[in-house]
């Protein structure tokens, strides 16, 4: 595996990886809140809410992620 293989790899991990931080999130939130709503009856609010949430956190993990890999890119030039 030649180093432009390992470049090309290592840049398919990053953006998989910008996928599940917004993703998983949210989809939590969403699975969350559904069973909250189902066990206490209160359809549709903790699954909205949570959802939401879960969309917020992930975006705020996909800036954090972008932010660390620009200070380490920064570090090596």
């Amino acid at each position: 595996m030649g180093g432009n293989d390992r470049s090309s790899l290592r840049q398919v991990g990053i953006y998989a990886a910008y996928g599940m931080e917004i993703t998983l999130p949210a989809v939590a939130g969403l699975v969350v809140g559904y069973f909250l709503d189902r066990w206490l009856s209160t359809a549709p609010w903790f699954t909205l809410a949570l959802l939401v949430s879960g969309f917020i956190a992930g975006i705020g993990n996909a800036f954090r992620l972008i932010k660390k890999l620009e200070k380490k890119s920064g570090e090596k030039t």
